[in-house]
Parts: structure tokens; C-alpha cells; sequence
């Protein structure tokens, strides 16, 4: 066979083969719900904040916000929407979740490939599915994946505005900023450098009609808020009151003070991987040696110095933006800095890593594969063994069978059950017992006087085998006990 002839047949096989590479991370993503559906948790998680106002606004159409969570309206609007249309079920949290997850998914694909190549931007899916941070996003009712879903619209928006020089992508990116900011007031650490950035290449006319767009939204919700309420700074109060509601992860508990720019509630938040040298610099070092993210920051800074990531002049206003964003997140938010803060710069720390992995494929093949395949493997390692309560629920409804009455629990277990029988009063049948029994669902295990005990692994972890064969290599992590006294 001439060339000529196989250079015809690789022109007429490579685009559609091209394309299948590009449904890879799709593909992982899908393989992660089917390995490990978390869903809904509860305990200590803000998703039953969520839940709620959810459920509020399914049952009355609008509730006016008494928190930070109820406000946030861009994830509890879509979230009571499946809730009427299918039920008080994990189901219709999941759908909503997972379109979020796949819609990140792929705005960060698309700005791979429009920052770089479609080969980078299939290494960026897959790691994004991958690491650990992002990848339990994917899988949960949380706020951090609709922020970013809204920012890389923008960004996707604004570029495709440049590139046709139209008006309506301007606005739209301006829409989708607003969006982001509604979702979360932290949207505002991205949007400041972005704006910096524009700035400097003196895209005036991008600017402008971007916050035309952004006006829009951030007005419009103030005028609702102001016609529904009477104040239209409603959601800026709640959001700045949340240093006053108590939470596990600073040290007294809450501090009820303001917390922009206030290093009293920047040092009170306890290190998220237990590192603790000095409140200036705690959150920088346990974000980037936290096991849920630093297998791809280490690629990405690797990748970066020997430079074969993206173009310098790409490259340069990337790591600007988001070391910007990431010190306003720390010092002037003053937010609690566990890695999933961080959602904008790691989809930047994604794009850089992926793109250096895709110049490095045509250097040494064997060594750039490699060294992709053990951080996907390492972090999906950790998100497909993540224990839900998904199979506790399914425990402590048969036990409701059994026993009929429906038992006491403490606040703990009764946060982790919130979906159990759909949010209703037991339906069911069982024999009434004339003695209260209590039930509890924690990581602790059960005490000895314990009636009933169960322990329930996450994903891969629940099948014995599988645990059997990672119990000779490391610890596995605590299941979830389900206990009945």
C-alpha cells in the first residue's frame, strides 16, 4: 500500500477517532456515578442547607432566605424544580448535581482546547474527573461546582466575544459573571483579575458591555429581594453573617464578628490538612500538600517550570489571576480554606498540567502517560472508596420495617437520614413495639449494648473483595455504622 494511499485513510479515520478521544473524560465521569453515586450525606455537610430550601421552595414556590445557603438561589432553584417534578428523592438531587459536574466538565474542556490543543483538553477532563476535590464536587449537592460552572461560562462567553467580535457574547458573559456572583459572593476574587486582565489588553468594549450583562443579574436580584423583603442588600448581610452560625471547623466555634479583611477570623479556622506553622501561611501550604489535590498541583508546577505548558503569554495571566484570586479567597474573604474553595484556581491548575502533559506525550511518550495514568489512578482511588449514607438509608428503612415505630435519633443521624421515606413519615407496616428504640448513622463505631449493627464501605469498598485485596496495601478508610439499641 503507497503512502499516498494511508496518508487518504488517516485523514478519513482521524477526525471521528478524534472525537471518541474526546468523550473519554465523559466517560470516566460516568464511571465514577456508576462506581460511587454519593449523592446527598448530610451530618455535618451543608447539602441538607440546602435540602431545605429546596424543599421550601418546591412546596411554596419562593421562601424568603434566613441564611447564606437558602440564599443562593442558582442551586436551590434547579434542585426544587426535580424535587416537584420527580419527588423528595436522591434521584432528583443527583440529576442536578451531575449536570453541573458535566457541565464544568466540558467549559473546561472547551477552554483547553481553545487555550491550547484537543489533545490537552482531553487530559484536562480526565483530571478534573480525577482529582479527588473536584471529582467529589462532581458527585454532590454543593455550591462550589455551580460558582465555577458560571465563571467558565464567562470566560467561554467573553473569549468567543473577542474571537467574533459580538455583542451579545459580551453580555452574555457578563450574565454568566452575574450568575456566578449570585451563586456566591467569592465569585468576586475570580471576576476582580479577570476584569485586571481585561483591562490591561485595554478590552474597554468587552468590559463594558460584560457588566451590562453582570448589571442585570446582581440589580435584578437586589429589586426582588427589595420588592419581596424590603431590603435589597438581603443577601450580602446573610452571606456577611456567617461567621456568627457555629461550625466544627473554627476554633470557638463561631466568632459572630465581620469577617472581610479580619485576621482574628482568618487564624481561627483550623488547617485543612492539619499543618499548622502560621495563620499567614497555613491555608498555602495545607491546600497544596492536601491528598485531594496535590497530585495535580505537582504535575501542574512541574509542568510549568520546565515550560512546557501553555504559551508564555498565556501562561503569565493565568498564574496572575489565580494567585490573586486564591490570596482575596484567603486574607480578604477570610473563607474557611479547605481545597474546595479553590474550585477556579484548580480548573486553571487542571488546564496547565493537562497541557504540559500534552507537549510532553511527544517528548517521551511512555514517561508522560505514566505519569498521567498514577494521578488519575491516585485520585480516583480516593473518590470511588468515599462512604455515602446511601446504604445506611436502606438499613435503617428495613430496620423501620421490622420494628413499625419510627425511632428517636440525635441531630447527627437525623441530618444523614433526611431523605429517608422521602422526607414523609413512615408508610409502613411492621409490628409496633411497645419499648423506643433509637437508631444512630455515624463514622463511629457502634457501642457494645448495640441491638443491631451494620457497617456500610463507599463505592468499590463495598464489595469484600475489593476491600480484602486494599486492606494488604493501606488502611481503608472508616464506613459509615448504622446502630440500633
Amino acid at each position: 500500500m503507497g503512502s499516498g494511499t494511508t496518508s487518504t485513510i488517516r485523514q478519513r479515520f482521524a477526525p471521528p477517532f478524534a472525537k471518541l478521544w474526546l468523550a473519554l473524560p465523559l466517560l470516566l465521569y460516568a464511571l465514577l456515578i456508576f462506581a460511587n453515586p454519593i449523592g446527598y450525606v448530610g451530618g455535618g455537610s451543608d447539602d441538607l442547607h440546602y435540602l431545605k430550601a429546596a424543599r421550601c421552595m418546591a412546596e411554596q414556590g419562593w421562601c424568603v432566605p434566613q441564611d447564606h445557603w437558602a440564599a443562593r438561589w442558582t442551586l436551590n432553584a434547579p434542585l426544587a424544580l426535580s424535587l416537584s417534578l420527580i419527588g423528595d428523592a436522591r434521584l432528583a438531587l443527583n440529576l442536578v448535581i451531575w449536570a453541573f459536574g458535566g457541565l464544568a466538565l466540558c467549559l473546561l474542556m472547551h477552554l483547553t482546547r481553545r487555550l491550547a490543543n484537543a489533545r490537552a483538553s482531553v487530559f484536562a477532563g480526565l483530571l478534573f474527573v480525577a482529582t479527588p476535590v473536584t471529582g467529589f464536587a462532581m458527585l454532590t449537592v454543593n455550591i462550589d461546582m455551580p460558582e465555577l460552572v458560571f465563571l467558565l461560562a464567562g470566560v467561554a462567553a467573553a473569549l468567543r466575544s473577542e474571537s467574533k467580535g459580538s455583542r451579545n457574547w459580551a453580555v452574555s458573559a457578563g450574565i454568566a459573571f452575574g450568575l456566578a456572583f449570585a451563586t456566591r459572593e467569592t465569585a468576586a476574587a475570580t471576576l476582580l483579575p479577570l476584569a485586571l486582565i481585561a483591562c490591561w489588553h485595554r478590552k474597554w468594549r468587552l468590559i463594558g458591555l460584560a457588566m451590562v450583562g453582570a448589571g442585570l443579574v446582581v440589580v435584578g436580584e437586589a429589586l426582588f429581594h427589595w420588592l419581596t423583603t424590603g431590603d435589597a442588600l438581603l443577601r450580602f448581610k446573610l452571606a456577611l453573617g456567617h461567621t456568627g452560625i457555629a461550625s466544627t471547623e473554627m476554633v470557638g466555634g463561631k466568632t459572630g464578628v465581620f469577617p472581610l479583611f479580619n485576621p482574628d477570623v482568618i487564624a481561627r479556622w483550623r488547617p485543612a490538612a492539619n499543618i499548622d506553622v502560621h495563620w499567614l501561611i497555613n491555608p498555602w501550604i495545607n491546600v497544596l500538600l492536601h491528598p485531594w489535590c496535590r497530585m495535580v498541583m505537582l504535575v501542574s508546577a512541574a509542568m510549568a517550570i520546565t515550560g512546557r505548558s501553555l504559551q508564555p503569554h498565556i501562561l503569565k495571566p493565568v498564574l496572575a489571576m489565580m494567585l490573586i484570586s486564591a490570596a482575596l479567597l484567603i486574607y480578604g474573604f477570610a473563607i474557611d480554606p479547605k481545597p474546595r474553595m479553590f474550585m477556579q484556581e484548580l480548573a486553571g491548575i487542571v488546564i496547565i498540567a493537562a497541557t504540559g502533559l500534552s507537549r510532553f506525550v511527544d517528548e517521551k511518550r511512555a514517561l508522560a502517560l505514566t505519569i498521567a495514568l498514577l494521578t488519575i489512578l491516585s485520585g480516583l482511588a480516593i473518590t470511588t472508596i468515599f462512604s455515602g449514607v446511601a446504604e445506611a438509608e436502606k438499613t435503617v428503612r428495613h430496620w423501620q420495617s421490622e420494628r413499625g415505630d419510627r425511632p428517636t435519633m440525635d441531630g447527627t443521624s437525623l441530618s444523614a437520614m433526611a431523605l429517608l421515606n422521602n422526607g414523609r413519615e413512615s408508610k409502613t407496616a411492621g409490628i409496633r413495639v411497645s419499648e423506643p428504640y433509637r437508631i444512630t448513622v455515624s463514622n463511629t463505631e457502634c457501642l457494645p449494648g448495640a441491638l443491631k449493627a451494620k457497617a456500610h464501605f463507599g463505592g468499590l469498598l463495598h464489595y469484600a473483595p475489593v476491600r480484602r485485596a486494599l486492606m494488604r496495601f493501606t488502611v481503608l478508610p472508616r464506613p459509615v455504622y448504622t446502630c440500633l439499641y
